[in-house]
Protein backbone atom coordinates (compact mmCIF):
# COMPACT_ATOMS: atom_id res chain seq x y z
CA UNK A 1 0.00 0.00 0.00
CA UNK A 2 1.32 3.62 -1.17
CA UNK A 3 -0.01 6.87 0.26
CA UNK A 4 -0.63 8.82 -3.34
CA UNK A 5 1.37 12.04 -3.96
CA UNK A 6 3.06 12.11 -0.70
CA UNK A 7 5.55 14.17 -1.90
CA UNK A 8 3.23 16.99 -2.07
CA UNK A 9 1.68 16.96 1.51
CA UNK A 10 6.05 17.24 1.97
CA UNK A 11 6.10 19.83 0.23
CA UNK A 12 3.49 22.05 1.11
CA UNK A 13 3.68 21.20 4.81
CA UNK A 14 6.84 19.88 5.57
CA UNK A 15 8.73 16.68 6.80
CA UNK A 16 7.36 16.91 10.15
CA UNK A 17 3.78 17.20 8.94
CA UNK A 18 4.49 13.89 6.82
CA UNK A 19 5.12 12.08 9.47
CA UNK A 20 2.54 12.84 11.51
CA UNK A 21 -0.01 12.13 8.09
CA UNK A 22 2.07 9.12 7.70
CA UNK A 23 1.25 7.85 11.33
CA UNK A 24 -2.36 9.36 10.97
CA UNK A 25 -2.54 6.25 7.74
CA UNK A 26 -1.14 3.86 10.04
CA UNK A 27 -3.39 4.63 12.73
CA UNK A 28 -6.26 4.06 10.17
CA UNK A 29 -5.21 0.63 8.54
CA UNK A 30 -4.35 -0.72 12.31
CA UNK A 31 -7.98 0.09 13.35
CA UNK A 32 -9.27 -1.15 9.62
CA UNK A 33 -7.84 -5.00 9.68
CA UNK A 34 -8.35 -8.08 12.21
CA UNK A 35 -6.26 -8.31 15.95
CA UNK A 36 -4.17 -11.02 14.16
CA UNK A 37 -3.21 -9.23 11.04
CA UNK A 38 0.34 -7.43 10.61
CA UNK A 39 1.34 -3.91 9.55
CA UNK A 40 4.79 -3.00 8.71
CA UNK A 41 6.40 0.41 6.99
CA UNK A 42 8.00 -0.96 4.36
CA UNK A 43 9.95 1.73 2.76
CA UNK A 44 9.16 5.81 2.81
CA UNK A 45 5.40 5.92 2.64
CA UNK A 46 4.92 2.10 1.69
CA UNK A 47 2.61 -0.39 4.21
CA UNK A 48 2.96 -4.13 4.07
CA UNK A 49 -0.13 -5.64 5.35
CA UNK A 50 -0.45 -9.54 5.82
CA UNK A 51 -3.56 -11.40 6.12
CA UNK A 52 -3.35 -14.48 7.67
CA UNK A 53 -5.41 -17.05 6.76
CA UNK A 54 -7.34 -14.87 4.49
CA UNK A 55 -8.17 -15.85 0.91
CA UNK A 56 -7.31 -13.44 -1.81
CA UNK A 57 -10.72 -12.11 -2.34
CA UNK A 58 -11.42 -11.74 1.36
CA UNK A 59 -7.75 -9.67 1.71
CA UNK A 60 -9.02 -7.53 -1.49
CA UNK A 61 -12.33 -6.45 0.64
CA UNK A 62 -10.04 -5.86 3.44
CA UNK A 63 -7.68 -3.22 1.46
CA UNK A 64 -10.79 -2.10 0.21
CA UNK A 65 -11.97 -1.05 3.46
CA UNK A 66 -8.83 0.39 4.39
CA UNK A 67 -8.84 2.51 1.94
CA UNK A 68 -12.08 3.60 1.97
CA UNK A 69 -11.15 4.50 5.45
CA UNK A 70 -8.12 6.61 4.63
CA UNK A 71 -10.18 9.00 2.24
CA UNK A 72 -12.88 9.26 5.00
CA UNK A 73 -9.97 10.49 7.37
CA UNK A 74 -9.49 13.37 5.58
CA UNK A 75 -5.82 13.92 6.09
CA UNK A 76 -4.80 17.13 4.19
CA UNK A 77 -2.31 16.42 1.25
CA UNK A 78 -1.83 20.06 0.26
CA UNK A 79 -2.62 23.43 1.45
CA UNK A 80 -5.78 23.85 -0.94
CA UNK A 81 -7.51 20.99 0.86
CA UNK A 82 -6.70 18.00 -1.37
CA UNK A 83 -6.76 14.69 0.71
CA UNK A 84 -4.68 12.05 1.21
CA UNK A 85 -5.45 8.65 -0.88
CA UNK A 86 -4.06 5.03 -0.73
CA UNK A 87 -3.13 2.76 -3.83
CA UNK A 88 -2.47 -1.34 -2.99
CA UNK A 89 -1.30 -4.22 -4.93
CA UNK A 90 -2.54 -7.69 -3.49
CA UNK A 91 -1.19 -10.83 -4.31
CA UNK A 92 -1.90 -14.39 -1.79
CA UNK A 93 1.09 -16.62 -1.38
CA UNK A 94 1.57 -19.09 -3.54
CA UNK A 95 4.51 -21.49 -3.14
CA UNK A 96 3.83 -23.05 -6.59
CA UNK A 97 4.41 -19.46 -8.35
CA UNK A 98 6.44 -17.49 -5.55
CA UNK A 99 10.27 -19.77 -4.83
CA UNK A 100 10.72 -16.77 -2.02
CA UNK A 101 9.08 -13.85 0.17
CA UNK A 102 10.51 -11.76 -2.50
CA UNK A 103 8.79 -13.26 -5.26
CA UNK A 104 5.65 -12.96 -3.62
CA UNK A 105 5.71 -9.16 -2.68
CA UNK A 106 7.35 -8.47 -6.08
CA UNK A 107 3.70 -9.52 -7.59
CA UNK A 108 2.05 -7.38 -4.56
CA UNK A 109 4.11 -4.63 -5.96
CA UNK A 110 3.30 -5.58 -9.63
CA UNK A 111 -0.57 -4.55 -8.97
CA UNK A 112 0.50 -1.32 -6.92
CA UNK A 113 1.72 -0.02 -9.76
CA UNK A 114 -1.04 -1.00 -11.72
CA UNK A 115 -3.41 0.90 -9.22
CA UNK A 116 -0.97 3.55 -9.55
CA UNK A 117 -1.34 3.99 -13.20
CA UNK A 118 -5.04 3.52 -13.10
CA UNK A 119 -5.74 6.63 -11.50
CA UNK A 120 -4.86 6.18 -8.25
CA UNK A 121 -6.97 5.41 -4.96
CA UNK A 122 -7.45 1.70 -5.75
CA UNK A 123 -6.72 -2.10 -5.33
CA UNK A 124 -5.68 -4.07 -7.59
CA UNK A 125 -4.63 -7.91 -7.66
Amino acid sequence: MDIDHFKQLNDAFGHVAGDGALRRVADVVRREVREGDLVFRYGGEELLVLFPEQSLADARRAVERVRTAVGVAQIPRTASGDVLTVSAGVAELDPTIDPTIEAWIARADAALYRAKHGGRDRVET
